[in-house]
Parts: structure tokens; sequence; C-alpha cells
């Protein structure tokens, strides 16, 4: 967790073992994490809440920025602009002997409200 650096979101990978029956498989999925302070962070799903498509990180502008259809969320997840019909989805997270755990999680996109499928 020492390489994120306070203030700015980096995207990272995230490294998870899937089972399916006796198969294990390791699968990685990107994520977004904000440090806000030595011992805070939020992550965010890297898929827009509008229509799934994956969004950046406009460090000029401070926002994300989805380019299918111009959405744009502030650092903290919030619409700021667009047609995204809720802010970004945060993933649950905790920081253990100084590493960041997060439990990846996929929602589903175009809804007001946050389902996890």
């Amino acid at each position: 967790m020492g390489d994120l650096p306070i203030g700015e979101p980096t995207q990272r990978d995230l490294v998870m073992t899937v089972t399916d029956g006796y198969m294990e498989v390791a699968a990685v999925k990107g994520i977004w994490a904000l440090r806000r302070t030595t011992s805070e962070v939020t992550v965010y799903s890297p898929i827009c809440t509008h229509l799934g498509c994956g969004f950046r990180w406009d460090g000029g502008a401070r926002r994300f920025k989805c380019p299918c259809h111009g959405s744009e969320f502030d650092p903290d997840g919030k619409v700021v602009g667009g047609p995204a019909p809720r802010p970004l989805d945060r993933l649950p997270v905790k920081i253990e002997n100084g590493h960041l755990l997060v439990q990846y999680k996929e929602f589903k996109s175009g809804t007001t409200r946050q389902i996890e499928i």
C-alpha cells in the first residue's frame, strides 16, 4: 500500500483466485485506488455505472472520465457530468499489515440503485 500516492487515483491489478468445483484459476481484475490518508483508501470498480465501459482518470481535470458516453465523476465517485445514473461503485477494502485487501464485486450498469450481480 505504501506505493499508492496520497490524493491521486491509481489504477491497479487485483489478482484473485476463482474456484469452480475442483479447479482454481487466477483471475486479474482492474481497480482504481485512491489513497486519502496514510491509513484510508477508497477503491472503485473500474466499470462505468452507465453502460459498463471502462473509464480513466484525467489528472488535469481531476475527474474520472468515461470515453463511451461522456460520464464524468469527481474523486469521491460522484457524478458530475453525463448520463451515469449513480456514483462509481465502491469496493469493500481492509488494510492489514500494510497490505490493501479488496473484495471484488460486479454491479449491474444502467440502474440508479447498486445491484450486485
